[in-house]
């Protein structure tokens, strides 16, 4: 015969055979709970009664806990003075600071919302919340519900922080747990520091096609109030999914009668001559930037596929097979040496570290001595300089790399990693080094082919002297554009000029002095046409600046010329706002990674959403 069903809870709950669910019998003012779980199984039903119905959880456990207290009764041990003295502790918290603690438990911390119910933590809270003279608050549907109602304030921190502004995006895919998610992230500068923002790690359900990501982005960005208008750039792997979705993106933003620009084929003197902005058609359209790091590494992994290359990377990945072999490692320990790394073959950066350790001295000395004895450790000399060869050649891009991996990048930070690296490999004399520097010089010129990074590094006076005349006077149409998109978003200067003019017109003009009138606002009176010479006139003025220290920091040099250069200013906090690398959207999929763990693989879209929006925005922090 079966066990007898003795969980307590059962008598809380009706059970249909034929649909083979239980149904919970509770009434919670007035009203059934009516709450159906599938099965019959005790533990399951225990569950429900502790998230949804807590007073029962007492009753239940004083009644399961009352006949051991009784048979008990004539077995009391004799009490010691200690028995008799409680230690008093007072502690200064309040029901928010609890509340707060287990949101960030579950968030930050990354523990299960099932924490809230193990035993050793409640023995910590219990006296807490019973100190505090409440009822039990903390279980972990209360939690998640205050980790999604906290959400709900930092989707409208970021609705006031962006209303009115326009905002760089960046987005990248991850699949992980055989899940697909986008993650989205936005930059903008806001009192004279760079602010980067989490908007969602989103689902995908379906493939990442172009309509998709953008039907996809298109959500997430209403959620938050930001028109497509607002966004200027958008920074991605180059993907050409990607891609095509920032073209898309564009689309939504360009009138149909706006036609293609003109090229400026003739160089002129840009710091007199500012005519050519009369033929200028402004346009609103997102502009795709390539992540700065993924151009470093397509330029890098083009020499380690040459043949002579990846021919020494084959030799010195056999080498460490054989040293990573227990035999080999538990002699390597032996004499204080660290385990040798392998390398992924689709990421340079760790074939770099694999060669720098086998060209340490204490390594290659342990490889000389022992390949007496073992040939597999035996490798030419020619492939030793071979791989001190590579190693040296790959020194300025790896050390470029992690200086990429830095938060906030503006493009003039770039552009001087970039050059740093040029230089280095330039004094680097071997045949390969000439091939990185063609690829290195080969990528700047695309890179200065992009709108967004050539605008950032016109606006920021440590590196423009490298623009030429052809490039400046590509870069003033730019930021004219950028200029009278700005007013467009800010404030709707011109309609309202037109409603201010139709209320005051009287009734004796005519239809004719009316539509006068309104044109004239429209091309002269606005403020927008009237602020095009100050641009144009503070342009002239800038180009004249100086060149700057390259360790100025252009944000604040900006915010302290603000009064100066006013409308240059407002450009500024646009296009230097640019990210160059998508180093946060991969940080943000560390974050997935670490909240999503194999044993928490089932967390649905908006607890994980929500817990992301507190973990990487910081919610915390104070």
């Amino acid at each position: 015969m079966p066990r007898p069903k003795s969980n307590p809870h059962r008598k809380y709950f009706s059970f249909d055979i034929l649909s083979n669910t239980s149904t919970c019998l509770i009434k919670k003012d007035d009203v059934n709970c009516g709450h159906q779980i599938k099965g019959n199984h005790g533990t399951n039903l225990s569950k429900h009664i502790k998230r949804s119905h807590n007073t029962l959880i007492i009753e239940t456990e004083e009644q399961t806990s009352s006949n051991q207290t009784i048979s008990k009764k004539n077995s009391v041990p004799a009490k010691t003075i200690q028995d008799f003295i409680k230690p008093i502790v007072r502690v200064s918290i309040t029901r928010e600071d609890i509340q707060n603690a287990c949101a960030l438990l579950c968030t930050v911390d990354g523990r299960p919302f099932s924490l809230m119910n193990d035993i050793g933590f409640r023995r910590i809270l219990n006296p807490l919340i019973e100190g505090l003279g409440c009822e039990n608050f903390i279980n972990p549907q209360n939690v998640r519900d205050d980790v999604v109602a906290k959400s709900e304030k930092v989707v409208e921190k970021i609705k006031e922080e962006t209303k009115g502004k326009m905002i760089a995006l960046k987005i990248d895919g991850l699949t992980h747990l055989n899940r697909s998610f986008i993650g989205v992230n936005i930059q903008f500068i806001s009192d004279g520091h760079l602010v980067l923002r989490t908007l969602a790690t989103e689902e995908m359900f379906a493939c990442h096609t172009a309509a998709n990501l953008k039907d996809t982005i298109l959500f997430v960005l209403n959620r938050f109030e930001i028109s497509s208008q607002q966004i200027y750039s958008c920074t991605t792997d180059n993907g050409r999914n990607m891609v095509k979705f920032v073209e898309l993106l564009s689309n939504e933003n360009i009138p149909e009668e706006l036609c293609d620009d003109s090229s400026y084929e003739n160089e002129t003197d840009v710091d007199n001559d500012l005519s050519f902005m009369n033929d200028v058609v402004f346009e609103n359209k997102c502009i795709s930037v390539r992540c700065a790091a993924h151009t470093l590494q397509l330029a890098v992994n083009a020499v380690l596929k040459d043949k002579n290359c990846s021919k020494t990377i084959g030799f010195a990945r056999n080498l460490v097979k054989k040293l990573r072999t227990p035999t080999m490692s538990y002699i390597m320990k032996e004499k204080n040496l660290r385990k040798p790394p392998i390398d992924c073959p689709t990421r340079w950066s760790s074939s770099y570290k694999m060669l720098a350790y086998l060209v340490e001295d204490a390594v290659y000395h342990f490889c000389s001595t022992y390949a007496v004895a073992n040939s597999d450790l035996y490798l030419d000399q020619k492939v030793w300089d071979s791989i001190r060869e590579i190693v040296s050649l790959l020194e300025p891009a790896e050390v470029a790399t992690t200086k990429l991996q830095s938060q906030n990048l503006v493009f003039g930070d770039f552009y001087h990693t970039w050059i740093s690296c040029k230089l280095l490999v330039q004094k680097n004399n071997s045949k390969l080094a000439k091939f990185l520097l063609t690829e290195l010089e080969d990528r700047e010129i695309l890179l200065f082919e992009n709108d967004a990074f050539l605008c950032g590094i016109f606006l920021d006076p440590r590196f423009n002297i490298t623009l030429s005349k052809n490039q400046k006077q590509t870069c003033i149409s730019l930021l004219s554009n950028i200029y009278f998109q700005i007013l467009s978003i800010s404030n709707n200067s011109i309609s309202l000029l037109e409603k201010s003019l139709e209320a005051s017109l009287s009734e004796s003009f005519d239809e004719v002095d009316k539509y006068l009138k309104l044109e004239e606002a429209r091309s002269v009176g606005s403020p927008s046409c009237m602020s095009t010479c100050s641009l144009l006139e503070s342009i002239q003025i800038f180009l004249k600046q100086r060149r700057l220290s390259k360790s100025t920091d252009i944000i604040k040099w900006w915010s302290e010329s603000s009064e100066k250069f006013p409308e240059l200013f407002a450009i500024s906090q646009v296009a230097l706002c640019v990210p160059a690398t998508q180093v946060s959207v991969e940080r943000l999929f560390s974050s997935v990674k670490f909240i999503m763990n194999p044993l928490r693989n089932r967390l649905d879209m908006k607890t994980l959403n929500a817990i992301m929006l507190l973990r990487t925005n910081h919610m915390f922090s104070k």
